[in-house]
């Protein structure tokens, strides 16, 4: 794997699904938000691709993670755990974007650290997630 053009963030999106990502991706356009969205579809890819190691290996470090709760191989609690535990990455800013609407995996999940718990929904919900990751990422450097 390359390191990515370090101009622009990267945003680590763990969803399975592939019309969210699409939906995310759009989302993010419209905002006009420059980033690289690297998308992982299971939990066990995500914690490698933190961890830089196997294939992500060099991978960039992401600005902001994008979590979805029910992923294959390993949940999104589960993943969520591992990143406060991590002190490299801690900081990273952890946006829970999940399907379920239950009060208790809300609550778990910001018990975790996450930053943020939004239930998947209307294209307005795509479009203040995509704000709040604008609000995570680094000032640009101006010319």
């Amino acid at each position: 794997m390359t390191q990515s053009d370090n101009s622009k963030p990267v945003v680590l999106h763990v969803d399975d699904n592939d019309a969210m990502a699409c939906l995310l991706r759009h989302a993010l356009r419209q905002k006009k938000v420059d980033v690289d969205v690297f998308r992982l579809c299971n939990g066990e890819d995500a914690m490698l691709y933190l961890a830089h190691m196997g294939t992500f290996e060099g991978a960039p470090h992401p600005a902001v993670v994008v979590l979805d709760l029910n992923l294959p191989k390993k949940h999104g609690h589960e993943i969520l755990a591992e990143i406060r535990q991590d002190a490299s990455l801690q900081h990273v800013p952890v946006i829970v974007f999940t399907s379920s609407v239950r009060a208790a995996d809300r609550e778990r999940s910001l018990a975790l650290g996450a930053n943020h718990y939004f239930c998947k929904g209307d294209l307005e919900t795509f479009g203040a997630v995509s704000q709040q990751i604008l609000d995570y990422l680094p000032a640009s450097p101006t010319s």
